[in-house]
């Protein structure tokens, strides 16, 4: 898609890098600039007494999520063993 080119590494010659062209970076620029724009205007729609409630909610589940993701990853590599 032209978002990325690889280049011959200058260490290795066996191996590549990649790298992101412009079109990339503007890609991720413009991906950025939109995520924010969604943001505002689901933040809109919080009433302002609310949104650090909000926040707080978002913040206890996504520990809780981590937290779990992590335990998860533990058993996994447990089992590995």
């Amino acid at each position: 898609m032209g978002f990325v080119e690889r280049q011959p590494s200058q260490i290795d010659r066996r191996s590549w890098i990649a790298e992101i062209t412009e079109e990339g970076k503007k890609m991720a620029e413009d991906t950025q600039y939109n995520l924010n724009q969604l943001q505002k205007e689901v933040l809109k729609k919080i009433p302002k007494d609310d949104i650090q409630k909000t926040y707080n909610y978002m913040k206890l589940f996504i520990d809780a999520y981590e937290q779990t993701l992590e335990k998860s990853m533990e058993i996994s590599d447990l089992k590995r063993v």
